[in-house]
């Protein structure tokens, strides 16, 4: 099992480093899922096509998620308020069988 931590933001790589261990990759962005296994963690925020598409594998997805009032989005967050605020949440997507 691989612990993947998928962000371009530093702190938030110091943060889950900090709360859910060392990684075993860190990526800026995942562009495919190719690399990742069955029984994998992938930590970060994905869209959802390839958080549906890391499930579908058999592996797990966990969102990374810091609470902000709505004239902060869009803002970059100072570290103190994401060590205080983030949260972890893991998520199962998938798709109902009619399209």
């Amino acid at each position: 099992m691989a612990r993947w931590f998928v962000s371009r933001h530093s702190t938030t790589l110091s943060w889950l480093c900090a709360t859910q261990g060392e990684a075993d990759v860190i990526v800026p962005h995942l562009e495919s899922v190719e690399r990742i296994q069955r029984g994998d963690r992938v930590y970060g925020n994905l869209p959802l096509h390839l958080a549906f598409a890391v499930c579908e594998l058999g592996a797990e997805y966990w969102a990374v998620s810091v609470p902000v009032a709505q004239e902060q989005r869009g803002q970059e967050l100072a570290d103190a308020q994401i060590f205080r605020d983030a949260v972890v949440e893991r998520f199962m997507v998938t798709r109902p069988a009619e399209q």
